[in-house]
């Protein structure tokens, strides 16, 4: 009799303060009275969709399960009432006259899994997605679940399809710091206030990834600057900082200056004799010029150091600010406000005490560490990121986060956040006789999928990494190397190791994501490219202060045009650059 009686109920979704939104075919429940996310099985998804916002009767529902996952009725039955009792137990949904089945259900009534009972799950992850999109205006007060004072917010459409949903998101996520990429009918969202990025796959739905929070999150909590017009002052500044530079050289018998050609681009590097910052033009000298074939056209960098620089007062207050308390003086990512502008751009890093400006009106850049302490080794192992970064991307060039190493019918680029497994198997690569270009960053040129190199250096973490690398024991150049006493990486200059496998470029054939297998053999098999640009891309712009939505239509771009691979690493570290070396020559 009880069955009976709750048969004939109907319930419909307690709007407006239970709203839901479909992504693909996961339906996600939010309760706007205390902020809590759920998501639905299928057959809940299913269920929740038929009652709606009209309603519908529980025998009417339980009908629907039973043609769907073709179930025998009292099993349907069964199951959908302990589903209701949880939903009833949250006053998610509520009682109502009768209705019938919401039109909305056709969207994911056609079952993709084999069926299981309806259920209601906690998802905390969801969150950050629907924090890019909180439905309501915001009580800036009370904070997001709080609506603003001015009467209830509208009622939200019902269940929205998917892609309208990853419209919607899209749309919200450029209020913040967030970085869109689309490839394949997915997008890539890396919300860099906090931390996290996520995946909307039409495949394999809604995932929010946390392993780069603590390299994604701004270094302050500070309003992101816009960029404004250059003052008087910020180049006034920029004239003082060339003259500081140049009155220190001056002090120390001149400078020294050595041409590089990166990137199709001259590039002049000048450092000041007996200086710490000299030690950063080595990782650069594969790509040394003679002096009478460079082009003045290029870009200079000065690089030097300090705790008292020779500097006129206007800079020298501005310098004096940033070591007394640099949070005041600068942006979330380090962003000088008093530089920060169209066509400057200054990141001063309180961590090594680095100021690094960019005139691109002028084609001028300098790297100032405003103390006399060394530079830490990935200062030295990849110099001037920042400044490389933004000047080589305003001429369609990007800095990524991947190593390349190839053969002479081309290379592959490995992409992956740190620890994944690249640099080692750049390493294991040039070892073996391979050609290579970088085993942390490259230059990547989208339109020709060109890799150029930047650096010569490779890195090891420890002691073990001699088992597989023992080429390269005891010939570390950084002081605060694991080989000389201290406790950081140890960095090798490779040009000097391996003079003729190092490059300056090659042109890609394929984008690679190495995964750490624990099996035997290593091997390479095809993957998506949004695969590949997931472990680009967020890794990527995490390093870079300066990162905006041009990078990642870049990095889109190469992901368009190269074909995506696994690479599964295995212990027998021969097969690696073998498995590579197969692939190129396919």
């Amino acid at each position: 009799m009880a069955a009976t009686i709750f048969s004939k109920q109907s319930y419909r979704v307690n709007e407006p303060d239970v709203i839901h939104q479909l992504f693909d075919r996961e339906v996600v429940v939010v309760d706007l009275r205390n902020g809590s996310y759920y998501s639905l099985s299928e057959s809940g998804g299913t269920a929740w969709l038929a009652f709606g916002s009209g309603g519908a009767a529980v025998a009417d529902v339980a009908q629907l399960l039973t043609a769907v996952y073709a179930l025998p009725h009292d099993v349907a039955a069964r199951d959908l009432q302990s589903f209701i009792a949880e939903l009833t137990a949250r006053d998610l949904i509520v009682t109502c006259p009768s209705g019938g089945v919401a039109v909305d259900v056709a969207r994911i009534a056609t079952p993709a899994a084999a069926y299981s009972p309806p259920e209601l799950r906690s998802n905390n992850d969801l969150q950050e997605l629907f924090l890019l999109d909180p439905v309501h205006e915001v009580d800036a007060a009370a904070g997001w679940p709080n609506a603003a004072a001015g009467g209830p917010a509208e009622p939200p459409p019902a269940a929205p399809a998917a892609k309208q949903a990853i419209t919607d998101i899209d749309r919200a996520a450029t209020g913040g710091d967030v970085l869109t990429a689309k490839l394949g009918g997915h997008t890539l969202l890396v919300n860099r206030d906090t931390g996290v990025y996520s995946t909307l796959d039409a495949d394999r739905g809604t995932t929010v990834h946390h392993d780069l929070e603590a390299l994604m999150r701004p270094w302050i909590e500070a309003d992101r600057p816009m960029r404004r017009a250059a003052t008087a002052q910020g180049r006034q500044l920029l004239d003082r900082l060339e003259q500081s530079f140049l009155d220190d050289a001056a002090s120390a018998g001149g400078p020294v200056q050595q041409w590089y050609r990166i990137g199709g681009h001259d590039v002049c590097v000048r450092t000041i004799p007996e200086q710490d910052a000299r030690r950063l033009r080595p990782a650069l000298g594969h790509l040394a010029l003679p002096e009478a074939t460079a082009s003045a056209a290029g870009l200079t960098i000065s690089a030097w150091n300090g705790a008292t620089p020779s500097a006129p007062p206007v800079l020298a207050d501005l310098l004096r600010r940033l070591r007394a308390n640099w949070c005041a003086e600068c942006g979330p990512r380090g962003e000088v406000l008093e530089l920060h502008s169209v066509g400057i751009s200054a990141i001063y890093n309180a961590g090594p005490n680095v100021l690094t400006v960019v005139d691109f009106d002028q084609n001028r850049g300098w790297l100032l560490k405003l103390d006399d302490v060394t530079f830490p080794y990935w200062e030295v192992g990849s110099p001037f990121r920042f400044l490389l970064h933004e000047w080589f991307a305003a001429r369609g060039l990007q800095y990524v986060h991947g190593a390349a190493v190839g053969t002479e019918k081309g290379g592959v680029l490995l992409v992956g956040k740190g620890g994944s497994g690249k640099s080692t198997t750049a390493l294991l690569c040039a070892a073996a006789g391979m050609q290579y270009a970088g085993d942390d960053y490259c230059l990547i040129d989208p339109a020709r999928a060109w890799a150029h190199s930047l650096y010569n250096t490779g890195k090891l973490k420890g002691p073990e990494d001699y088992a597989r690398l023992p080429e390269l024991k005891g010939l570390s150049t950084n002081p605060d190397s694991f080989e000389r006493g201290g406790a950081d990486k140890a960095v090798y200059f490779l040009d000097e190791i391996w003079p003729h496998r190092v490059v300056a470029g090659m042109p890609l054939r394929a984008i690679i994501v190495p995964r750490i297998t624990g099996q035997l053999a290593s091997y390479v098999e095809p993957c998506p490219p949004f695969d590949a640009l997931v472990a680009m891309l967020p890794s990527t712009v995490a390093q870079l202060p300066a990162a905006s939505n041009e990078d990642c239509d870049r990095m889109v771009a190469l992901a368009e045009k190269l074909p995506a691979y696994l690479l599964h690493l295995g212990t027998d570290i021969r097969g690696i650059p073998a498995a590579l070396t197969t692939l190129l020559n396919g």
